[in-house]
């Protein structure tokens, strides 16, 4: 459903999108340098501690709310192969 995407101002319920309210960098992250052994395992990673939480002006009453996000990655595997014929 579109509307769980929405961010709505606790008080008065004007809906923001996400980019309204998070810089992409701030929300993932600052990656600078990451190291992995023989086997893809992350091993060190310098990068700035990502920004889930903002505190926020809303456009429409004016109070002021705090929105926290909580990012999640999923992965799927994919079924084609690049070795197969076509």
């Amino acid at each position: 459903m579109l509307e769980e995407k929405f961010i709505k101002c606790p008080y008065c319920e004007a809906e923001y999108c996400a980019s309204e309210i998070f810089y992409p960098g701030d929300l993932i992250g600052n990656m600078r340098d990451v190291i992995k052994d023989d086997h893809g395992k992350i091993i060190f990673v310098d990068d700035e501690t990502p920004t889930c939480e903002e505190e926020y002006c809303c456009d429409i009453c004016g109070r002021t709310f705090k929105v926290k996000a909580d990012v999640f990655f999923k992965t799927l595997k994919d079924d084609i192969s690049f070795e197969d014929e076509f």
